[in-house]
């Protein structure tokens, strides 16, 4: 190619070249472009190598051919010859191409050459990009120069009368309206800014910082300012040694920002003058300055060019500098080389002193292509015009044409050609320059759609350097962190940038460039920048492209971000800038950076390990990342307050303080927001001025404070919770409003603390930076997972030297699961690790019960005492009084005189700070106070303050954590150490007497010690515990430790003093608080009230929910405002107790003959609608009771209604009914607003719009969809009228709904179709046809916004489908249910979709991913599944007649099960506030239930239902068994001791005859594991070592599984039998193998003989062998039984045996001869029990009787009615009692000596699937032992009834036995059957109706009504002072 042109630029030249030719008239013109063309073509045909199989090689041959195309194209008429030629160079250089034809797609985008961008690219322009200005107040301090420059900017525009008033905001026009006439303010403004410039003048340093400030200032200046300012950058300039690049940068913007008339053009020439000469020197001195030295350069060259100097010195000036940029061409550098080109050009835009005419002789000669003359200059370019003139810049070629033919003589054509191809290397100004230019002018106007058309359509946009400039805007443009673009216009920018590096055929693909575009994405993606966008798209290009592109990649990214950084926009002025010191602001920066350097030299904790936190309560600790990722998150963005949840001991405080020291260390490096660490507990009034307060306890001065009023805090407030805090100290404090503070909020609180509706305490306000955004986020951290732990463990174990090594802990928290739990909470891991080694030996037997929380503590305290005491000990130092202090605490007991300091301080603090956790102690002020109690410096005291855990900061002292503190309340409540030793508890610090009024009937909540109770006050020092203070319920860590101090204590005296309390409580009204605490406590210990005497008690306030009371005495019982949901009060006596606010957790059910299940909450929850067949009934939720309907309602009920929806403000119901129409109501008076009709069929939904509520639209059985619409200017009642039809559907249309905004509608239909319609354009949008069934329903997500929209559907053909409403695109299709999907819904934020299906399971869906996150079996089919509107809970509607529970937090565990219902559930709803849930059902009502359960409740129980229950020890333990998990329990308190680990799959488990062992075998490993119950310990491990070789050597010979376990009754063999056939006997005590016996090929059962000898083992199923395991031979094979054996037996003496097959048939054999003996035939039937003595069988057949038949008389005793199926039966230990379960949970109880019942109870649910009834030891009391479907254990005690008592509840003939619950794991249900309510005080209304509803007897006294607002004469006098007319 001649002259150097590459092949783009060849390329473009011929283009030029052919344009021109269309454009001219002349054909002699005409023919010499086209001549040109030819040669400029065949020039760049020698430097293609026509064989390359490169992809740019056959691009750049392809158009090659398409130019010949355009040539012969274009000389059509001009030379046929030439035509031709060129016609047959295109099909040669691009086979296809025929001349003459129609131009191919690539030919015409050759020509065209327009790129095309994603549509989300630049879309739409946006306002102009400018700073968020604000301004001044009247003789107040300026903020900053940046408001100065504004202010004067405002004024000055005002003033020139160019400012457009209505363009400005209310703010801004009320303060220039304001300033414009005070002419003090507007000088006082002015004088500043003189003032900044002359310090600036003045300034004998002028670093960076003082620069950048100043030329901020510069465009407000008058001219004579200006003036003085840019006379001294020149003088400075001048007198320099060398180039200042700080000056030189200033001064390049100070011409830029020039005000008018104000720079003269030798100033610029000057400028220009000394940069050349300064410029070379430095150069040829300085290497490394050159990239900035050039691109200031290339400002200043570009400032002239826009103030349009000229006539700059060609010989002296213009010309060295143009050779000296032209020589930085060469560079290696293509940074260099762009802005070296770029100041080139921008100097061709500076005119020199050559003559006119030699000037234009050279421009025309040197005319190559009409961009140059386009490109003659910055001012000739109209910005306005640009893009117009994109598609004509060959114009100059018109006017350049009449010069071309008068030069033609005079020159060679050769010559020409060289002078045009020149032009294109030296000399010209190229149109990318003109181009930049123009793009910098659409970016500062914000005409982003202009700057995209610019970039797409101009001819040269693959030119390198024309690229490298929009790279190097749009770079500038994403990081641009100070104007206000907006977020999509910056997103924009990356993907502009992706496009370019990802396209190379539209943009090219110049490596340089490309490296140069992932340079700039690292930098975005950096920390400094962080452009969350950029990030992504880094490494999204990483597969982008072949393997050169992907080599250029990874070296860049191995490179990492280069120095050239991208300008951010951010200017940093000095600290206290100068504006500061001209106005007299405090210097604040050196003391904050000193703390700085304090705080980030701070130790950390060595062995802090990062917490992880998710983003609601209701979500799985499964979703938690790294807690500093979400707060790095939360800073970022424009969220105000971020609520830091968690339970105490989870690490808030760890990580609050950690994050503290992280931000100032950011702080040392880069100065922003000033974090501060709060602790809300030791400020005094949080709520207001939170910021000076802080500031002022950490040394810094008023003035100081103020300096800092306009600086960004970032507020971490640790402990809002023990600061006792109700109020938004956001709002409170006036954050973020003018002329107050500006901060980010980071608020920590234990979850525990805050209600239910806490989010308002926090949340700044419901303004939100974007639509539907909030500016408030929480965060829940969660516990530690097994790595967070197993990483703490080794950090602790390496950095301590410690007796026990990692494998030690591993080894007990392998044995113990209870303490695997416990450690989860990172403080309790913490203490647990330094005490374990004190309470277990890794290598022996732990007790799990025994390592608690309470005992971790107790052990932890004890540690920390005796290491103070050793650091006593060994201290030299100590004085003569602290030597004798401490020996006086040594003889006294050193480590229980701490424990009883600690305990006295907490309950001290409880008492006298209400339980706020910091004491702030002044000598002087709290002399004699309580504090100098502990605090002072006389005796021990100051030893004592020393060794406990307490932290001291300068005069506040407070617990090291709060944790410390409620153990101590619970040490002066009970301390199992005195206890012991039989010491007394010191009398405590008297409490404060209650304040105000004792007239409330609740009153006993508050403190009250009344004179008369003074006077008579007992010697009974109980008085002095802290129970007798102050109500603990809402305590909860407190009463969790009382609870476990009430499960370890083996003695029983708390558990008896705690009683006491309650039984003194009925003599004593002083007990009664304490009585309330006690009764919280042992209820949540699981201790049983049944068939206790407790008349009289007091305990208003108190918990009972889920407690046990069966048959308990309650007379006369204060209960007021009791909790009693879920209590079991079933025969509990509460005659004439007093019952004022109790609750019970249930709403009595709404009942009708005909209900038909259909219901809803009206939206602000005041009423329900329910439908029946005969009409409608409206409940208030108040009182629920009926509201009255109105005639109007009662006439138009003959028509059925079908289908109601209430508006969004609940004021109207409207109802589409069966006769087609639809009419409107008004919700509180009924009367009828309007009938509509327009429905041809019936109609099938009604849906209101949001908010308003001014349309609702309706849809039917016609197919179509009709809105409805209300009219503005109608009030009357027929304010709605008929609106739009919207028609589409091919079938019934069963379901609509709105979107959020209430712009779409979304509708559904029996043609399998989902169509979306646009209320605006009326027009169906997206029609949905994936779904191959019929669409039951859609639901939009709630987290829906204008930018993208959700909608789920689910249909017939078992699949969801959730889409993009906008694109109608099918985004995830979540299939995985098995049949009919029953309901979906969404939770609150629409991350998650439930859904509900007739395979009895519910699914989770994560909503984004389309992933499953878990699958709940449910026993039944479930017909209905909603969120709660907090999210927290899901409820389900089953078949079996119950709602279920789930928490959201923890999908594996099941939640309560609410049973009522008598037939399946069909709807569930909660309403509106959560609080409350209503199910209706096939049994026609509708039963309400409180959704929020109490903190009882502890769900313990299996995930399946219990299999298998058995007693151990004499009763102790019970051990119980599903199908994935084995548990033991403690029978006396129903406290689960053990868990078996799940990994071992047990199916299946035998207890040993002494009971004080069992065996389980599972499918993980087929070993028989031998566990002792009280430790929980695998004693031992039974497996065939012969047969585990083999197992490991071949997989295809495993041993199979094991099927049975038996243990021989004398007491050393047990037998295990195996799929495989073989029977083993071993000896459990060593494990020996015993025998290998060969059994058969199938399934075992075993049952050992009354001796222990002989054995029995079924097989083939059918077939029975009898065993000498003595010997180990065969004794007898039986045949005989056609079907399956399901229980065998030997009788007592060992001479028979029994068999029961599933044919109904019962058979016995002789031990002696194997002979048949006998054989009874019941018919097809189930065994369901042998007596181990085999005398005895039941059988359940299958018509529902239940048969027993006798064998030693060889008859059938007795045929039973029963429910038949799988009926679980037991018999009683005498043998004379036999029990089975009936349907719906009923236990019934049989004489079999007579065959009469004697007994039946319903008991908690409506399955029992296992029986165990057993006689406990040294007692003469039996207990029943029930295990659940659902996987509860309960336990019952069969009590035989006095006679004058069985008539008290008769269900069957006569009831002489009955069952008391002593406990269980799950309660579930409140049970009030029989319980008498008879002349009870104060009950209300609704709990009457309820009770009586659910089998209370009796009448209460009177019932109470919720008293109404209390008047207070401070009220009355209130209201009358504002009633006093005010004098004028």
């Amino acid at each position: 190619m001649q002259a150097g042109l590459s092949s783009t630029q060849s390329l473009q030249l011929v283009a030029s070249l052919i344009k021109s030719c269309q454009e001219s008239s002349d054909p002699g013109i005409q023919l010499w472009y086209c001549q040109s063309a030819d040669e400029t073509l065949s020039t760049l045909k020698k430097s293609v190598n026509r064989n390359s199989l490169d992809s740019q090689e056959r691009q750049l041959r392809e158009d090659i051919g398409c130019a010949y195309f355009q040539l012969a194209k274009v000389a059509t008429g001009l030379d046929a010859k030439l035509v031709k030629k060129w016609g047959e160079k295109a099909e040669k250089w691009a086979p296809g191409l025929k001349t003459g034809s129609k131009t191919s797609s690539k030919n015409k985008k050759w020509t065209e050459d327009i790129a095309t961008l994603p549509d989300n690219i630049f879309p739409r322009n946006t306002r102009a990009p400018t700073l968020p200005w604000t301004y001044p107040k009247v003789d107040a301090a300026v903020k900053d120069t940046p408001e100065l420059v504004s202010s004067l900017t405002l004024l000055h525009r005002a003033s020139e009368k160019t400012l457009h008033k209505n363009s400005l905001d209310e703010n801004t026009l009320k303060w220039l309206d304001d300033t414009e006439v005070n002419e003090d303010e507007k000088t006082r403004l002015k004088s500043l800014a003189r003032q900044l410039s002359s310090t600036f003048i003045e300034e004998k340093i002028k670093d960076k910082e003082a620069v950048a400030e100043i030329v901020v200032l510069a465009p407000v200046l008058t001219k004579d300012d200006f003036r003085r300012l840019l006379g001294e950058f020149i003088d400075m300039l001048k007198m320099t040694s060398l180039l200042d690049l700080n000056i030189l940068a200033g001064l390049a913007q100070l011409i830029k920002d020039a005000p008018p008339d104000t720079l003269h053009p030798q100033d610029l020439v000057t400028i220009l003058d000394v940069v050349s000469s300064r410029l070379q020197a430095t150069h040829s001195q300085a290497k490394d300055h050159v990239h900035t030295l050039v691109v200031t350069v290339n400002d200043i060259l570009g400032a002239m060019a826009d103030q349009g100097v000229s006539k700059l010195d060609k010989v002296e000036l213009h010309e060295p500098l143009l050779n000296f940029l032209v020589s930085l061409w060469d560079s290696s550098d293509p940074h260099i080389v762009y802005h070296a080109r770029s100041a080139y050009q921008a100097l061709l835009c500076v005119p020199d002193n050559e003559p006119l005419w030699k000037a234009r002789l050279k421009r025309v000669s040197n005319v190559a292509t009409g961009v140059v003359s386009v490109a003659a200059g910055i001012h000739g370019l109209d910005t306005g015009n640009l893009l117009d003139g994109l598609d004509r810049l060959q114009e100059e070629f018109k006017r350049a044409g009449e010069f071309v033919l008068a030069v033609r003589s005079s020159y060679a054509h050769n010559d020409l050609m060289t002078s045009l191809k020149e032009g294109f290397k030296r000399k010209n100004k190229e149109p990318w320059y003109s181009a930049l230019r123009s793009a910098d002018e659409f970016l500062k106007l914000g005409e982003l759609v202009d700057f995209r058309k610019l970039v797409c359509e101009a001819p040269f946009r693959r030119h390198q350097w024309f690229l490298w400039g929009i790279c190097e805007r749009l770079g500038n443009l994403a990081a641009n962190k100070q104007s206000v673009w907006e977020s999509m216009d910056q997103h924009g920018a990356v993907l502009l940038l992706c496009e370019i590096y990802k396209d190379d055929t539209t943009w090219g693909s110049l490596p340089d460039l490309k490296k140069y575009i992932l340079d700039i994405l690292q930098q975005l993606s950096s920390p400094t920048i962080d452009v969350p966008e950029a990030r992504a798209s880094f490494y999204e290009l990483s597969t982008n492209g072949g393997p050169e592109k992907q080599i250029l990649y990874q070296e860049c990214e191995k490179a990492g971000p280069s120095n050239y950084h991208i300008k951010t926009g951010i200017s940093r002025f000095a600290v206290p800038s100068m504006l500061d010191r001209v106005q007299g602001k405090a210097d604040v920066k050196a003391d904050l950076r000193r703390m700085a350097r304090r705080k980030a030299s701070e130790k950390r904790e060595a062995s802090y390990i990062p917490p992880r936190a998710k983003d609601n309560l209701q979500a799985s600790d499964d979703t938690a990342v790294d807690l500093a990722e979400t707060v790095a998150g939360f800073l970022k963005s424009d969220r105000k307050v971020l609520l830091l949840l968690g339970d105490s001991g989870v690490g808030k405080t760890t990580f609050n303080k950690f994050l503290e020291l992280h931000l100032w260390s950011q702080y040392l490096v880069r100065e922003g927001s000033i974090p501060l660490f709060i602790s809300l507990s030791a400020i005094e009034r949080p709520d207001t001025d939170l910021i000076p307060k802080q500031l002022r306890k950490l040394g810094f001065k008023e003035n100081q404070i103020r300096g800092l009023r306009d600086r960004h805090f970032i507020l971490i407030c640790d402990g809002y919770d023990e600061s006792q805090q109700v109020r938004n100290l956001y709002t409170s404090n006036h954050f973020n409003q003018p002329d107050h503070w500006r901060a980010q909020m980071i608020i920590s609180c234990r979850t525990e603390y805050l209600p239910t509706d806490y989010q308002g305490r926090f949340d700044p306000g419901d303004e939100g930076t974007e639509e539907g955004q909030s500016l408030f986020q929480q965060a829940v951290v969660s516990p530690f997972n097994d790595i967070q732990i197993y990483k703490y463990m080794e950090k602790y174990v390496d950095q301590n030297n410690l007796l026990w090594k990692l494998s030690d802990y591993l080894r007990v928290m392998e044995k113990i699961p209870s303490l695997q739990e416990l450690v989860k909470n990172p403080y309790l891991l913490s203490i647990a690790l330094e005490v374990l080694p004190r309470l277990a030996d890794p290598g022996q037997d732990i007790e799990a019960e025994k390592i608690t929380r309470v005992r971790i503590y107790d052990e932890f305290m004890a540690l920390w005492l005796e290491r103070g005491r050793k650091k006593f000990e060994e201290d030299k130092e100590l004085s003569h009084e602290q030597k004798k202090a401490f020996q006086s605490l040594c003889n006294d007991g050193f480590v229980q005189s701490g424990m009883d300091f600690i305990r006295d301080l907490a309950v001290a603090i409880f008492e006298k700070q209400h339980g706020k956790t910091t004491v702030e102690y002044s000598k002087k002020i709290d002399k004699g106070y309580w504090k100098d109690r502990f605090f002072s410096l006389d005796g021990e005291v100051p030893i004592l303050c020393n060794v406990c855990p307490l932290n001291r900061n300068g005069n506040q002292i407070q617990f090291i954590h709060r944790s410390i503190l409620e153990y101590g309340l619970s040490l002066a409540i009970f301390n199992p150490a005195l206890e012991q030793e039989g010491y007394e508890v010191e009398e405590q610090a008297p409490s404060l007497k209650r304040r105000g009024s004792i007239a409330s009937r609740f009153s006993f909540e508050v403190d009250e010690y009344k004179e008369d109770l003074k006077r008579n006050r007992t010697e009974d020092e109980d008085l002095d515990s802290p129970l007798f203070k102050r109500s603990y319920l809402k305590e909860r860590s407190i009463i969790q430790l009382l609870v476990e101090r009430v499960q370890q204590d083996t003695t029983g005296c708390f558990k008896q003093r705690l009683f006491g309390y309650i039984t003194k409580s009925a003599e004593a009204e002083e007990y009664r608080t304490a009585a309330a605490n006690a009764m919280t406590v042992l209820v949540r210990a699981g201790v049983c009230f049944s068939h206790e005497n407790l008349k009289g008690i007091r305990i208003p306030g108190a918990d009972l929910s889920f407690g046990i009371f069966d048959s308990t005495q309650l007379q006369e019982a204060d209960l007021r405002m009791t909790n009693l949901q879920g209590a079991w009060l079933r025969k509990t006596d509460l005659g004439r107790s007093r019952m004022e606010g109790a609750q019970f957790g249930e709403w009595p059910a709404l009942t009708h003959e005909k209900m038909e299940g259909t219901f809803a909450y009206s939206p602000d929850g005041k009423l329900l609608m329910a439908l029946t067949e005969e009409g409608v009934l409206m409940y208030h939720t108040s009182t629920w009771t009926l509201a009255s309907l109105p005639t109007s309602i009662k006439e138009e009920a003959e028509a059925k209604i079908a289908t109601f929806a209430f508006s969004p403000d609940s004021s109207l119901i409207a109802a589409g009914r069966d006769d087609n129409s639809v009419v409107v109501w008004r919700a509180k008076t009924g009367m009828m607003v309007t009938m509509l009709e327009g429905h041809a069929d019936l109609p099938r939904d009604v849906a209101f719009a949001p908010e308003k509520g001014h349309q609702f639209a309706t849809c039917g059985n016609d197919s179509t969809v009709r809105l409805w619409d209300k009219s503005p200017f109608l009030q009357g009642s027929g304010d709605w009228k008929a609106g739009l039809v919207l028609r589409g559907h091919r079938g019934p249309v069963l379901t609509i709904k709105y979107d959020k905004g209430g712009n779409i509608i979304a509708s559904c239909g029996n043609d399998k179709s989902v169509r979306i319609w646009d209320l605006a354009s009326r027009m169906c949008i997206h029609i949905l046809t994936e779904h191959t069934g019929q669409v039951a329903g859609i639901s939009f997500s709630p987290a829906n916004s204008s930018a993208y929209r959700q909608l789920s559907s689910f249909a017939f053909d078992h699949s969801i489908k959730l889409w993009n409403a906008d694109t109608g695109v099918c985004e995830h299709t979540l299939q995985g249910h098995k049949a009919t999907i029953r309901a979906v819904s969404y939770s609150p934020k629409g991350n998650y979709l439930v859904s509900a299906s007739s395979d009895c399971t519910i699914r989770v869906w994560d909503t984004l991913t389309g992933r499953l996150v878990n699958t709940i079996q449910v026993h039944a089919q479930v017909n209905d599944v909603v969120y709660s509107p907090n999210g927290l809970q899901i409820a389900a509607a089953c078949d079996d007649s119950t709602v279920r529970l789930w928490h959201s937090e923890d999908w594996t565990t099941p939640g309560p099960i609410l049973s009522g219902h008598s037939d399946g559930v069909k709807h569930v709803s909660y309403a509106p506030d959560g609080f409350q849930l209503a199910s209706s059902g096939w049994d026609e009502s509708i039963r309400l239930w409180v959704s929020v359960t109490s903190n009882q409740q502890q769900y313990r129980r299996h995930r399946s239902e219990v299999t298998q229950v058995s007693r151990l020890e004499g009763g102790k333990f019970i051990v119980s068994r599903c199908k994935d998990s084995v548990r033991i329990w403690n029978d006396a308190t129903g406290s689960l001791r053990h868990s078996l680990p799940n990994n071992l799959k047990i199916t299946v488990m035998a207890t040993s005859p002494c009971g004080l062992q069992f065996a389980t075998a599972g499918t993980a490993d087929n070993i028989i594991r031998l566990w002792e119950p009280q430790s929980g310990q695998c004693k031992l491990k039974l497996y065939d070592s012969k047969e585990r070789t083999v197992a490991i050597s071949s997989s295809s010979e495993q041993m199979e599984r094991i099927t049975d376990i038996a243990y021989s009754s004398d007491g050393y063999r047990l037998a295990s039998g195996c799929l495989d056939g073989m029977v083993r006997i071993w000896n459990w005590r060593d494990g020996t193998l015993i025998h290998r016996l060969k059994n058969s090929n199938k399934g075992t059962h075993l049952v050992f003989s009354p001796s222990g000898s002989g054995l029995l083992a079924t097989a083939e199923s059918n077939i029975i062998q009898i065993w000498d395991v003595v010997k180990g031979v065969r004794l007898h094979k039986l045949y005989g039984n056609q079907n399956t054996i399901e229980k065998l037996a030997f009788s007592s003496e060992g001479d028979f045996i029994t068999t029961a097959a599933v044919d109904g048939y019962f058979r016995t054999w002789s031990t002696q001869s194997g002979a048949l003996t006998l054989t009874l035939n019941h018919g097809f039937a189930k065994p369901a029990l042998m007596t181990a003595d085999a005398s005895k069988g039941v059988m359940v057949s299958s018509n529902g009787l239940l048969s027993v038949y006798d064998f030693l008389q060889k008859k059938r005793l007795w045929e039973l009615p029963s429910s038949g199926g799988r009926a679980a039966v037991a018999l009683s230990p005498d043998g004379r009692l036999l029990v089975h379960s009936a349907k719906d949970g009923l236990l019934v109880l049989w004489d079999i000596t007579n065959g009469k019942s004697v007994g039946q109870f319903k008991t908690l649910t409506n399955r029992i699937t296992s029986l165990d009834w057993s006689l406990e030891e040294g007692k003469a009391q039996t207990k029943i032992t029930v295990g659940h479907e659902e996987g509860d254990i309960s336990v019952w005690s069969v009590v035989e009834m006095a006679p004058a008592l069985t008539d008290a509840v008769v269900i069957s003939a006569q009831q002489k036995y009955d069952f008391l619950l002593l406990w269980t794991s799950a309660n579930k249900k409140l049970n009030v059957e029989g319980m008498s309510i008879e002349g009870v005080k104060g009950l209300s209304s609704t709990n009457a109706r309820l009770l009586e509803q659910n089998d209370a007897r009796g009448k209460p006294e009177g019932l109470w009504k919720k008293a109404q607002k209390v008047i207070t004469m401070n009220k009355v006098i209130s209201n009358l002072k504002k009633a006093v007319p005010v004098e004028e």
